[in-house]
């Protein structure tokens, strides 16, 4: 009898366990793949972000999922939502239409090998918190714009790693932009509107091709 009882009470924490992960949004690691594109068999390339199957564990990444794409193009023309992306050598992202790519919280856009990111829609890339913005050492990450696109973020803004962002689009910061571990932030055209603290240039780089922010503090 006392056997029974310990069985359906361990049964009892078990299935409770059970049901609070199946209400747990978990990390996922996608990984593009590009199986298809509408139906239509277009290799690891390119294709649409929205198509299932053109990532690896098959689905669309949500909030919470870690984005890897390497060598591809890949297009956003709707709503999408990531923790992170990765980019990898040659990698293209194109925000167009009523694209929206949203980073969660604390979320970050890397680049591990030379990367483009082609904002072509309002607010077309958007960070939700305080972001990070990471480039490998002697790599290039290239945010170019096409009109209206522009990038906004609701909290500071923090570019590392040691490369170079070259920017020539609107980006909107609340709360200051960081530029340190000796990156560069390469300006080519417009510069960053900050409401918040001046730009901050922490063992790093600034460069302009435009004109010069209210303030800039080197420390």
């Amino acid at each position: 009898m006392v056997l029974s009882r310990r069985f359906l009470c361990a049964a009892a924490l078990a299935s409770i366990f059970a049901l609070g992960l199946a209400g747990t949004a978990l990390a996922a690691e996608k990984k593009w793949t590009g199986a298809t594109d509408n139906k239509k068999w277009v290799g690891p390339t390119g294709g649409d972000w929205k198509e299932g199957t053109n990532w690896n564990p098959n689905g669309v990444p949500a909030a919470a999922d870690e984005v890897l794409i390497s060598g591809a193009e890949v297009k956003i023309t709707e709503a999408a939502n990531a923790k992170s992306v990765s980019l990898g050598q040659g990698a293209t992202l194109s925000i167009e239409g009523t694209g929206k790519l949203t980073l969660a919280a604390g979320g970050a856009l890397h680049a591990s090998g030379d990367a483009t990111v082609e904002v072509k829609a309002v607010d077309g890339l958007a960070f939700t918190t305080a972001t990070h913005i990471t480039v490998n050492p002697d790599k290039a990450l290239t945010l170019k714009r096409k009109a209206p696109g522009n990038i906004k973020g609701a909290g500071s803004l923090t570019l590392s790693g040691g490369g170079t962002l070259n920017v020539n689009l609107p980006l909107t910061t609340a709360t200051g932009l960081e530029i340190k571990d000796g990156s560069t932030l390469n300006v080519v055209d417009t510069l960053p509107d900050l409401t918040g603290p001046a730009v901050t240039v922490t063992k790093g780089n600034l460069t302009l091709g435009y004109n010069l922010p209210a303030a800039v503090k080197r420390v």
